[in-house]
């Protein structure tokens, strides 16, 4: 269904045309149903549910020694289209090969990592993993930042 949008219901209608290419006519046309109306179609399988990534993001000013920075992940669902309003969000932070605690939670339509970016971590990168569990789903996404 991705080729219709992702829809779960449309209406549809045919049209045939028997055409004389040598006289460049149309000999003969149906169209079904008759008049102007359609036929509905209304999908009772769902799809699959995948989460789809819409964009990556981070605290306007990067992260900066001892302050508080979030990368976030926005996040949609592809049965609605709809940004994720529940689930977890896990968040793997590392900094000069160090875990960093962080904490994670869903807002705005994005997973949402929070961290306080270590004293001692100016000039260094900061890499970590923000992963969105959504619907029974996950989807993932790195990122690494400079500290300034």
């Amino acid at each position: 269904m991705s080729e219709l949008g992702n829809t779960r219901r449309f209406g549809f209608s045919l049209a045939s045309a028997d055409v004389n290419t040598a006289a460049q006519q149309v000999q003969a046309a149906d169209f079904a149903p008759d008049g102007f109306a359609f036929w509905r179609y209304a999908l009772t399988n769902k799809p699959a549910l995948k989460l789809v990534v819409t964009r990556v993001f981070a605290s306007a000013s990067g992260p900066m020694a001892g302050r508080s920075f979030t990368v976030g992940l926005g996040v949609t669902r592809s049965d609605t289209g709809r940004p994720v309003t529940s689930g977890t969000v896990g968040c793997r932070v590392l900094s000069r090969g160090h875990t960093v605690h962080a904490t994670g939670r869903i807002s705005g339509g994005a997973g949402r990592c929070t961290f306080a970016v270590p004293t001692g971590a100016i000039g260094s990168v900061i890499r970590g993993t923000i992963t969105v569990h959504s619907g029974g789903k996950a989807v993932s996404n790195d990122f690494a930042f400079v500290v300034h």
